[in-house]
């Protein structure tokens, strides 16, 4: 007979007496005391590949997937990228679109001793993150950048209160509101749900005592929150306002055990377009982690639905774990990392990253992808952003290699007594079977071809270009980032089925000078509509 225990922080309890903080190693609430790297900094948008290199940091951002430093958001085809600094404190801030059409480098924007930062690819958007106090565990903090996408026009920290947090972690809610998430040293879990702007504090309390965090996400119009206790009971709680939640309900895993003795290790939770979540974890052999050396004998696993089997995300491989996961649509991508079969050992282990790719909301994974298989350099701390971009068939991903020595990351983090080297981070993204119509995607290319503006993004001016193909078709818009109309166009005087241009001045209908940040412009026909996306900078 098999049994299940698990890793954490606290000796728990199953089917047997188990240590959950199995040592050598660091415990999800590692205070590492920063280092200072002697390489120059790298805020730099060199392509390696299918990804990019983004900056030189801290490796200790993205330690553990709890906090998630990469976000995107299909609305706006926003991706934005947070870590902690290449110096002993600060936080970087780098934002793109979906295509990686540009960079914008905030660097160092906060800058005092946060950890493990969290993005949040928000309207606004934001970034959060626990804020050390005396170097100790943790103010709720977070930033808004209140001038939009791509501006850098960030507003001041705002701290929630010395609430002892190690992990903070926001999402907006479907009224637009804040709802922040924080998890303590003692195993409480907090939230605070604010005001768009953080400047309104709405409600704020407790959502679970003594228990052990799983995952947060919110989709759907619904936010979860997902913990578990000692005997690997899973519950979660909901709200769709950030104020009334729901009782607390058991979320009946039927645990997969395939070894004699099984570790659950690492856990995440992402919620589908229709409000449902999908968990995802990594089961390890504990016979291999006790007495064999690392990587370690595990398989990843996902739960679609309560009281149903869980489905396997690395049926191929043999060592697999640390896994995200990202869903939006019908597709759910699974991302973790797998020991090479010519792997070394401890810090000498290479560890591909594969997405697994299911287009059927996770019933069964078709698609396995290697995003890193002709890198030299080790690469470690591999993490999706939870949404998808569907309209292009692509998910966002990042890794990190470290700096100075061709070494694991994860292995430095967890492991390592120094645990100190700087890393590098890239950032990419990749396509996968969607399960559209190829069709489909021609339509929207051939849409997208009636319309385009440049440059783009734009400082003073930008030239809208267009073709109209029907004559009923008189009227241009643009719209803000929230959808108002801020600027009309009349088109009576152009010409059927021939290029024309109108000059935009980053003006309203008034003539008053629009803040940075993103526009769409709109053409509508009888049979077509031709929208394109616009960024103005400072």
């Amino acid at each position: 007979m098999s049994t299940l225990i698990v890793i954490f922080t606290s000796i728990l309890v199953s089917a047997t007496t188990i240590n959950h903080d199995a040592q050598p190693g660091r415990s999800k609430a590692f205070i590492d005391n920063g280092c200072r790297s002697n390489e120059p900094h790298l805020p730099l948008s060199i392509f390696d590949r299918a990804a990019v290199l983004v900056d030189s940091a801290c490796p200790y951002s993205a330690w553990t997937q709890a906090q998630e430093c990469l976000s995107y958001s299909p609305f706006n085809d926003g991706l934005q990228f947070v870590c902690r600094s290449h110096y002993t404190f600060g936080l970087n801030v780098h934002q793109t679109t979906g295509t990686f059409s540009f960079w914008i480098y905030d660097q160092p924007y906060y800058q005092n001793m946060a950890r493990y930062p969290s993005s949040c690819a928000t309207s606004g958007p934001h970034i959060c993150y626990p804020a050390l106090e005396n170097l100790n565990w943790g103010i709720m903090s977070a930033q808004y950048e209140s001038g939009g996408w791509w501006s850098s026009f960030w507003d001041t920290t705002v701290s929630f209160g010395d609430l002892n947090v190690h992990k903070v972690i926001g999402k907006q809610l479907s009224n637009g509101n804040m709802l922040f998430i924080g998890y303590t040293d003692t195993d409480m879990i907090k939230y605070c749900t604010t005001s768009p702007n953080l400047q309104t504090v709405i409600d704020s309390g407790t959502v679970a005592s003594g228990l052990n965090y799983w995952g947060f996400d919110c989709n759907g119009g619904t936010a979860y929150m997902f913990y578990y206790d000692a005997s690997l009971n899973v519950f979660y709680r909901s709200t769709t306002d950030g104020v009334t939640w729901t009782p607390q309900t058991q979320y009946n895993i039927i645990w997969p055990e395939p070894y004699t003795n099984n570790l659950l290790f690492w856990q995440q939770v992402a919620v589908t377009d229709a409000g449902n979540p999908i968990l995802v974890f990594d089961n390890l052999d504990n016979d291999d982690y006790s007495g064999g050396t690392y990587p370690y004998l595990s398989k990843v696993y996902i739960s679609i639905a309560s009281g149903q089997p869980c489905i396997e995300a690395s049926s191929p491989y043999t060592r697999s774990w640390y896994p995200t996961v990202a869903t939006s649509g019908n597709c759910v991508v699974v991302l973790y990392h797998v020991a090479r079969a010519s792997s070394g050992i401890d810090s000498l282990a290479f560890q591909d990253v594969i997405a697994a790719v299911s287009n059927n909301g996770g019933n069964s994974f078709t698609e396995y992808i290697n995003l890193i298989s002709i890198l030299t350099n080790r690469p470690g701390l591999a993490q999706l952003s939870k949404r998808l971009d569907l309209t292009r068939g692509n998910f966002f991903y990042f890794y990190c290699t470290d700096q100075f020595i061709n070494h694991d990351p994860i292995w430095h983090c967890w492991r390592d007594p120094e645990g100190l080297d700087e890393a590098y981070y890239y950032v990419g993204w990749n396509e996968f079977d969607s399960g559209l119509e190829e069709e489909q995607k021609q339509d929207v290319g051939v849409q997208n071809a009636m319309l385009k503006a440049y440059p783009n993004p734009f400082l003073k001016q930008t030239d809208i270009r267009y073709m109209m193909q029907d004559s009923r078709c008189t009227i241009m818009e643009v719209f803000d980032a929230v959808g108002r109309n801020v600027k009309s166009f009349d088109l009576g005087s152009c010409i059927m089925n021939h290029e024309s241009v109108i000059t935009w001045h980053g003006d309203d209908d008034n003539g008053q000078e629009l803040p940075p940040g993103v526009y769409f412009v709109k053409l509508q026909g009888e049979n077509l509509t031709a929208i394109d996306k616009l960024i103005k900078v400072k």
